[in-house]
């Protein structure tokens, strides 16, 4: 018998882009402590959003210099017959900062680079956006949502700030 746990994740990667989050569609219907984001649920245990401005800014700022971001990570859609949205699906199991980020500059709220907001930019620009590389992994329905919180926590509190050394590092080599 195999001391390896069974796999956590069954999912499916896509290699999306930025404008498959920029649709806003709301969640037709939200279970009790859930919050909706772009389209997509944040889970009752998932902290508010953390992000100062600054990492908002660098976070969509990147995506316009075409720089990879790790993927969002939701689980997947599953609908009842009556068309109510089934518990537990389309969590935002990882990526919330980063849609929150991508949210604030779609609503005009962050400004980005000289002060540019949504609203200022060119079809060519608004275009570079929607096809900036985001990915998505979709996670299969679980139904245990302790299943769901062991994948957030392993997503979410495996990463290891910088340092003030580090950058320190960074800038003097």
């Amino acid at each position: 018998m195999s001391k390896i746990p069974p796999v956590l994740m069954h999912a499916a990667s896509f290699a999306t882009c930025a404008g498959e989050f920029m649709v806003e569609r709301t969640p037709p219907h939200l279970y009790a402590g859930e919050r909706a984001l772009l389209g997509l649920v944040l889970p009752p245990f998932q902290r508010p959003a953390v992000w100062d401005v600054g990492r908002q800014r660098q976070f969509v700022e990147s995506l316009f210099l075409g720089l990879n971001s790790t993927a969002i990570v939701v689980t997947d859609n599953e609908w009842h017959d009556d068309g109510r949205r089934l518990p537990k699906t389309s969590w935002i199991i990882d990526g919330q900062q980063r849609l929150t980020a991508l949210a604030a500059f779609l609503s005009g709220e962050l400004a980005i680079f000289d002060n540019v907001r949504f609203a200022d930019l060119d079809a060519a620009d608004r275009r570079r956006l929607d096809h900036a590389p985001l990915a998505r992994i979709k996670v299969s329905y679980r139904t245990s949502e302790a299943d769901l919180k062991t994948l957030y926590e392993r997503l979410a509190f495996g990463g290891l700030a910088h340092s003030e050394d580090d950058r320190q590092r960074l800038q003097s080599s």
